[in-house]
């Protein structure tokens, strides 16, 4: 609701205070031109798709040149990290260098950098049981690594 009262005052910026009760009166009855309600409504629109609609504009060029684009690519995870690739490509990252995890319903996402990630798509994983047990095991591994280096600090201090 707050994004829709929004909307209708980014529309109505420009009008003198006084403009502004009638034009919402208008808006209120059906009686605004039909201008307007195509612009709240792609307004609204946009809003509502937003991630999917960004995400994709901002993503597209950078996933085109991925060495990874387009090739099916294998992930393992065990004690030592994440591995992705395939024959051709692959890189490993250790678990102290994962930030991390965020599980959402598409995909897990394993957090690298403010730029870079690891992406576990959820369709790849058979049940949500099995799901369950893949996000232990990593939370799991990135607290073991996050405690061996709060260890090694101590120790260094």
């Amino acid at each position: 609701m707050i994004w829709l009262v929004c909307m209708v005052g980014f529309m109505m910026w420009d009008l003198e205070p006084h403009q502004r009760m009638p034009a919402l009166h208008l808006l209120a009855t059906g009686q605004f031109p039909w201008q307007g309600y195509a612009t709240l409504g792609a307004c609204l629109l946009l809003i509502w798709f937003r991630a999917e609609i960004f995400g994709w504009l901002f993503c597209a060029p950078a996933y085109g040149r991925s060495a990874l684009a387009g090739q099916d690519v294998a992930l393992e995870l065990d004690d030592v990290g994440i591995w992705a690739g395939n024959d051709k490509v692959n890189s490993r990252v250790s678990w102290s260098g994962v930030m991390r995890i965020v599980d959402t319903p598409r995909l897990v996402l394993f957090v690298v950098s403010k730029r870079e990630g690891v992406l576990l798509p959820r369709r790849a994983i058979a049940s949500d049981t099995r799901h369950q047990e893949v996000l232990a095991f990593a939370r799991a591994r990135l607290d073991a690594a996050r405690a061996d280096a709060s260890v090694a600090a101590n120790r260094s201090a």
